[in-house]
């Protein structure tokens, strides 16, 4: 990732100006706190790209919220 760390839980992608940035999602069944750890070309503005560690884990979180 961008800062150097491997992926994990609680980790997202997010606008290059927003490094370190830490957010939290309202409804989130894990109320976890994120930070953004990475950036993309494609992740823009307020957008959040956050890591599961499945597709399926991630849809189910999705589903949840």
């Amino acid at each position: 990732m961008a800062n150097g760390e491997r992926v994990h839980e609680g980790a997202a992608a997010c606008a290059a100006g927003k490094l370190g940035e830490r957010f939290r999602i309202e409804g989130d069944p894990t109320a976890r706190t994120y930070t953004c750890t990475d950036t993309g070309g494609s992740v823009l503005g307020d957008h959040r790209d956050i890591w599961f560690a499945s597709s399926d884990e991630g849809y189910a979180w999705w589903v949840e919220v």
